[in-house]
């Protein structure tokens, strides 16, 4: 399920401005683990990630009930939950693949060509067709998590004032035991 206008744009925009103070150098931060990061002001948060990242949040559960026909309220954040800028290589698909998410939603926080070139995600078919789905600012690709969605991101390249491929990916799960606490931004 591939989806430009879920969002609005002022949670993109949030989500956009979250990436840019609170990546820096690092290239992964693992939202889950916030809580037990001791000294959070390194990453910039600001009282209204909170609201953007509740608001994205729900926006996500509601398209995963509908699409899949689930209970909305059957629906729990699960890992991954990172915000992930890729200049060379993406990491690990591992990454998307455990076996405690039933879904995962990738936002793109960035546009290709504009800030990375190459980097494409890739869904791999059985019959060895593949599925390509261009980065834009906004879009969300939601899939479930098995056999029937073998996925490839392609190598990253960035040059001069190129920022990369920013994305916020989060897992979701239905098993309430699976799931995680949302991210502490404060």
């Amino acid at each position: 399920m591939i989806s430009d206008s879920l969002l609005l744009k002022e949670e993109v925009l949030g989500l956009v401005d979250l990436s840019r103070r609170s990546l820096g150098q690092e290239n992964v931060i693992d939202l889950s683990r916030l809580s037990k990061v001791k000294n959070r002001d390194v990453y910039n948060f600001k009282p209204s990630d909170k609201n953007v990242f509740q608001s994205v949040k729900s926006r996500l559960k509601r398209l995963i009930s509908d699409y899949f026909k689930i209970d909305y309220f059957h629906i729990f954040l699960a890992n991954p939950c990172l915000l992930v800028k890729a200049t060379a290589d993406f990491p690990s698909l591992s990454a998307f693949s455990n076996h405690k998410n039933n879904y995962v939603a990738m936002i793109d926080l960035s546009q290709s060509t504009r800030d990375f070139k190459d980097g494409k995600f890739v869904f791999v078919d059985k019959d060895s067709t593949n599925r390509t789905i261009e980065a834009r600012e906004g879009r969300i690709t939601v899939f479930s998590n098995g056999e029937e969605n073998l996925i490839n991101i392609e190598k990253t390249s960035v040059k001069g004032d190129m920022v990369g491929r920013v994305s916020l990916i989060l897992g979701f799960t239905t098993n309430e035991k699976n799931s995680v606490p949302d991210p502490k931004f404060d």
